[in-house]
Order: structure tokens, then C-alpha cells, then sequence
């Protein structure tokens, strides 16, 4: 399964959240590109964390609660990983965009109960878009988030 967007109230387009997921990915690269595959792979997961529940949150909270929400998440994030001694651009953003996009899936699951994600799925035969509940995808995200740190994605 492939999730792409969440069902919420499209009254404007989102911004923030737009527009934060592509900076993630772009640190991704610089991730990738400094030789930290696991750094690399937990700043994509947040990329596309922010991109799926960022739009939707913003939809719920409005535009200026989601963008303090990560901004402030990242810099919590930042300065937790400085304090503990991180020194690298890919440690910093693992950090940086693992607590933002934290801050956006809190704000998308308290303020929209038994929310969906749309997914399409790649299997023969049930090819389709499906309705998968928001926790599910949550919770999969924190696994992953998981498992990539103990990848060694906040450093050795």
C-alpha cells in the first residue's frame, strides 16, 4: 500500500505543510549524500509523514498552529541532537524532521478521530485506492521511525 493524501475539509490549499515536506526531502539528499543511509531514510519517512498528515492537520488547525507546531518541533529537535552532541547536517535534520512531523501526526489524530489516509494498493487482482485508518499509518510511521534509529540514524 502506497498512502498518499488523508480525507479532510478542503477549504484552501495547504502550504506549510507543503512546503516543509520537499525542504525533508531535500535534506534527505544531503543525508544520502554525507553517507548516512539510515539518517537518510528517517528524513524521507518524515518527508512523507509531513506530506500525507501535514495537509490535513493544516486543514483542522489552521495554517498558523501547523507551522509553529513545526517549527518549533524542529527546533526542539535540533537542539535535543545538539545537546547530545550531534555535529553532522544528517543527524540534525533526522532529529529536526522526526519531531516536526511528531508534532503534525499529534495535531492530525486529536483533531480528526478515526481519520482516513487514501492508499492505493499495488496487490493483482485488488489493485485500488482504499480508506486505511490515520492510527494505522501512524503507527507504522513510528515503527519505521523506530527501526531506522536503532539503524544508527541519529548517529553511531
Amino acid at each position: 500500500m502506497i498512502p498518499f493524501s488523508t480525507a479532510r475539509p478542503r477549504e484552501r490549499p495547504s502550504i506549510a505543510a507543503k512546503a516543509a515536506a520537499p525542504l525533508a526531502a531535500a535534506f534527505a539528499i544531503v543525508a544520502l549524500a554525507t553517507g548516512e543511509p539510515a539518517a537518510f531514510g528517517l528524513v524521507l519517512v518524515n518527508a512523507v509523514a509531513l506530506w500525507i498528515f501535514g495537509s490535513g492537520a493544516e486543514a483542522l488547525a489552521g495554517r498558523g498552529w501547523v507551522t509553529l507546531a513545526m517549527l518549533s518541533g524542529a527546533a526542539g529537535g535540533a537542539a535535543v541532537a545538539l545537546a547530545c552532541g550531534a555535529t553532522d547536517v544528517a543527524t540534525l535534520a533526522a532529529a529536526a524532521t522526526t519531531v516536526a512531523a511528531a508534532e503534525v501526526l499529534t495535531i492530525y489524530l486529536t483533531r480528526q478521530r478515526g481519520g482516513t489516509v487514501m492508499s492505493v494498493v499495488l496487490v493483482p487482482w485488488l489493485t485500488g485506492i482504499v480508506e486505511i485508518p490515520a492510527l494505522i499509518w501512524a503507527l507504522i510511521w513510528a515503527a519505521l521511525v523506530v527501526g531506522l534509529s536503532l539503524l544508527g540514524a541519529f548517529g553511531g
